[in-house]
């Protein structure tokens, strides 16, 4: 199954027009935790409005999954 992981970082939305495939929902997860680890280096914090950073992996058919905070602090 494809799927999309889109990244809200600084009140932007960018948006994952490609995907990755991957055999189920439990490695797409895997593989959105490992990149939020990664970004967490370069985006520490939320910005000063509040706004979280986070990765929103969704499927196919455009449902969100699940989301993943960048910030784990």
């Amino acid at each position: 199954m494809r799927y999309y992981f889109h990244i809200q970082i600084d009140g932007d939305l960018i948006l994952d027009d490609e995907g990755i495939e991957f055999g189920d929902d439990e490695l797409a997860r895997e593989a959105a935790i490992k990149s939020a680890a990664e970004l967490t280096r370069e985006y520490p914090r939320p910005d000063r409005r509040g706004n979280p950073h986070l990765i929103s992996v969704s499927d196919e058919m455009k449902r969100e999954l699940f989301v993943v905070p960048i910030n784990m602090n």
